[in-house]
């Protein structure tokens, strides 16, 4: 999208008043390159155009085109002025952008409805036009008879909706935040389980050390340790007295029973 054009349309904006703002508007609006007009409705002198009798038909068919659709148009045809071939297309056109933002898969029987197009070829070639125009981007699937789209050109937004939209942005970011607390909950108690592991094998692997240099020092383990028969670590019963308990603890008791 170039935006020269739109930047030429508001400097003469400043100095067109009346009629000749109004045709101005007309002009950016049947521009082929212009497909953005928030700047343009900024303007003081075409926003004055709103309080005019004669012209605010022209202001409100530009605001159509800020931020409406075609059915916009259609619903309030009467009181707008009409309409050429290629002006109705570029608006079809921002509408297949609007209907994008809230649907990726978007179905030949609904836009052939919604856009009033005669067959799928017309509407094959107004999307295959808006492509080529940069108002948006996908794929055309004539077997299941849908477009998908990858990336649309951004509509202006009306005063009236930025609220709305920054309310959804706050939910959006308190959702996010509420994630980020329940991964990091989640990543803090791997991390303590996983040191837990690592102390417990440590406190074991020390005992071990300490029953092989004194031989008269028994290990006994938790039945983690255990084979399916029940044998000790070091080959050893054990009996139904033993208490067991989870992890891989193990206990040293000093053998101070007289051997035979």
């Amino acid at each position: 999208m170039d935006t020269t054009e739109l930047e030429q349309f508001c400097l003469l904006a400043k100095s067109a008043t009346g009629k000749g703002c109004a045709a101005l508007v007309m002009q950016a609006i049947s521009s082929q390159s212009t497909f953005v007009f928030g700047e343009l409705l900024d303007c003081p002198n075409v926003a004055n155009l709103a309080s005019q009798e004669e012209n605010k038909s022209v202001h409100k068919l530009l605001e159509v085109f800020a931020f409406g659709t075609y059915n916009d148009y259609k619903a309030n045809a009467s009181s707008l002025p009409s309409l050429s071939k290629e002006q109705k297309d570029k608006l079809k056109q921002l509408t297949i952008a609007t209907l994008s933002t809230e649907s990726q898969i978007l179905e030949y029987s609904t836009l052939l409805s919604v856009l009033d197009c005669a067959d799928v070829r017309e509407l094959e070639d107004l999307i295959i036009d808006a492509m080529n125009k940069d108002i948006l981007k996908g794929r055309l699937d004539q077997q299941k008879k849908h477009l998908q789209v990858t990336w649309c050109l951004p509509r202006d937004v009306p005063d009236s909706q930025i609220l709305t939209i920054l309310n959804q942005y706050k939910h959006w970011q308190s959702n996010a935040d509420r994630l980020i607390t329940q991964i990091s909950g989640h990543v803090k108690f791997i991390n303590e389980k996983k040191q837990n592991e690592i102390n417990q094998n440590n406190e074991f692997a020390q005992k071990l050390e300490e029953a092989k240099k004194n031989p008269q020092t028994k290990v006994s383990v938790q039945p983690e340790f255990q084979d399916n028969e029940g044998a000790g670590f070091f080959g050893e019963s054990k009996g139904k007295g033993s208490s067991s308990s989870r992890g891989p603890k193990a206990r040293i008791a000093n053998d101070r029973k007289t051997r035979i």
